[in-house]
């Protein structure tokens, strides 16, 4: 990014920038902080930018600097800037923003018409001059960020908790037993061979019961390691990989005929939350419903062609309480995609028979 030092500019890296730094942003570059709008190379101090990243909307959006700031365009007279901008502490809301610039002992209002965000684009503008006001973690948009959520399944979070649950019922069994050994163990047990000149003599010293403790724990964590299901995770993820490659993958009942079109199952992660869906809540109404026009019927002169009963006529008729039967069609009727017209009285050349042919 361009910084105004020492009357001219000099291009620093984002993460250099600081507050009430004076920055230039080119045509179609991204807003490196939270700037305040002070002009443009455009007329009346006017500039467009684009919020695709904040918002999702593509229309560019204005933005006009304020009025005493407007010949600051220039690096000789952007140096000559001096005031005081007084603002609200960082926060997340996007299209709200209230601050004073003091500028020769003049206090003018600053609303979000002169704020430009981090993550905004420069549209149809050369340049603009800004004074930093956000930067890094403080900028609106990065306080509107949030953690990704867990694409992790229930059954896989399940599992997390049972092999914990596990693990410390293996923690308690090895250290009550490690206790118990330590407890027990007497040279008054002969038989045992405690006092023989040998390997165990060092983990069975039955002077010394704190060592006994310490050996016999990892000794009984080698032993019951095994109780805990380390291949059920290799099988669970076994099952899920086939049940997407070979069931769903192969499922006549997602198979798109017009489109010959199978399901594809681009991962396995969440295979057994599908079938817990109950409801989608959707506000797109147009990626849920497919508008489809078919030529049914015309008026060619007055005179209405083609069979069959379009549903405003069949709606009229219900409201009139007139019960109304389907049209069988011939079977030789053309029929394609966006084309079921059918009357004897215009197809296959037949027009010409009619009284009107020119027509």
């Amino acid at each position: 990014i361009d910084v105004l030092q020492d009357q001219k500019w000099e291009r620093i890296s984002w993460k250099k920038l600081r507050v009430g730094d004076i920055v230039r942003v080119k045509q179609d570059g991204s807003f490196p902080a939270d700037l305040l709008f002070l002009t443009s190379t455009n007329q009346d101090g006017v500039c467009y930018i684009e919020t695709a990243n904040l918002d999702g909307e593509t229309n560019l959006k204005i933005r006009k600097a304020l009025e005493k700031t407007w010949d600051y365009v220039t690096p000789e007279k952007a140096s000559e800037f001096e005031g005081e901008i007084q603002c609200e502490q960082p926060n997340n809301s996007l299209y709200t923003f209230t601050g004073n610039l003091i500028i020769q002992k003049q206090t003018l209002p600053l609303s979000p018409n002169q704020l430009l965000l981090r993550g905004c684009s420069l549209r149809n503008t050369e340049y603009i001059v800004g004074a930093v006001i956000f930067t890094g973690h403080e900028t609106k948009v990065m306080m509107n960020s949030m953690s990704v959520p867990s694409k992790r399944s229930t059954l896989e979070r399940k599992l997390d908790k049972l092999i914990l649950t596990i693990f410390g019922a293996l923690f308690c069994m090895c250290l009550l037993g490690a206790i118990g050994s330590g407890v027990f163990i007497d040279s008054k047990y002969y038989y045992l061979g405690l006092h023989v000149q040998s390997k165990l003599e060092a983990q069975f010293n039955p002077d010394n019961r704190l060592a006994v403790i310490f050996l016999t724990m990892f000794t009984l964590i080698t032993l019951f390691s095994p109780i805990i299901p380390i291949s059920l995770y290799v099988s669970v993820e076994m099952i899920k990989f086939i049940q997407s490659n070979q069931f769903i993958n192969n499922d006549l009942h997602m198979y798109h005929t017009e489109t010959n079109t199978p399901a594809l199952a681009r991962t396995s992660n969440l295979n057994e939350e599908l079938g817990q869906v109950e409801y989608i809540f959707s506000d797109k109404t147009g990626t849920l419903t497919r508008n489809l026009m078919e030529f049914f019927k015309c008026s060619i002169g007055g005179e209405v062609y083609g069979t069959g009963i379009t549903e405003i006529e069949m709606g009229v008729s219900k409201q009139n309480g007139i019960k109304v039967g389907e049209v069988q069609k011939p079977s030789n009727a053309v029929h394609e995609k966006g084309f079921n017209f059918d009357d004897a009285r215009l197809m296959r050349g037949a027009w010409r028979n009619e009284p009107n042919p020119d027509m």
